[in-house]
């Protein structure tokens, strides 16, 4: 590649599009692993354990109380619990639903920051900044 060429973001500044597609795979393929696996750690307590997220008919409390049900304490997230509680609705509780839905989120993540970073810095490293947070994600679990 010219030196012209790689001052100037190569291929991914000709092709954007192409640092789209490898900052999303970089974020989906690792992680498509837990598809078929259960919920864990707190995911059992805050979706599995919760009956607010088992009906769509508790839904607007969601707005009135914490996010960790009880006897836990602490944290107010309820567009979460209400996306729980469509997921639960939609997938009847399947955990698949719920990890393909934190994956597709992480993905638009991934892509949000990657475009802002080429709105900000030059494209080469626009595309090394996500890409960097990502691997520094994967490293810390």
């Amino acid at each position: 590649m010219p030196a012209s060429e790689h001052r100037s973001g190569g291929i991914f500044h000709a092709k954007p599009w192409l640092g789209d597609v490898a900052i999303m795979l970089l974020a989906v393929v690792p992680a498509l692993s837990v598809v078929g696996h259960d919920l864990v750690f707190d995911s059992l307590a805050i979706i599995r354990q919760n009956p607010n997220v088992h009906t769509l008919a508790a839904l607007w409390q969601a707005f009135g109380q914490e996010f960790w049900p009880p006897p836990f304490v602490g944290l107010y997230r309820p567009a979460s619990i209400a996306a729980f509680a469509i997921q639960w609705a939609v997938g009847g509780g399947d955990p698949a639903l719920f990890h393909a839905v934190s994956i597709a989120l992480y993905a638009g993540l991934a892509l949000a920051v990657l475009r802002l970073a080429r709105l900000v810095l030059p494209p080469v490293p626009a595309w090394a900044a996500r890409s960097e947070e990502h691997t520094s994600e994967l490293q810390s679990h």
